[in-house]
């Protein structure tokens, strides 16, 4: 299993992180980049993780695994 998504949540809103095969991280808000993608960072084993916490104000609800 990859990881491939990460969904941030507060109050009734939601953001999402994106991770393709490349370990290109996209981020999206439906509101502020509505059906755009931006891209954020390449994840390396060598990262640390804090980044996966939190999201601006927004805390780490699910993680989404693909086979």
């Amino acid at each position: 299993y990859n990881l491939n998504g990460l969904i941030y949540g507060s109050d009734n809103h939601f953001t999402v992180h994106l991770i393709d095969k490349h370990g290109q991280v996209w981020f999206n808000d439906g509101i502020t980049t509505k059906e755009n993608c931006i891209h954020e960072k390449t994840v390396t084993l060598t990262d640390s993780t804090a980044w996966l916490k939190m999201k601006d104000t927004r805390h780490l609800l699910y993680l989404v695994y693909i086979k």
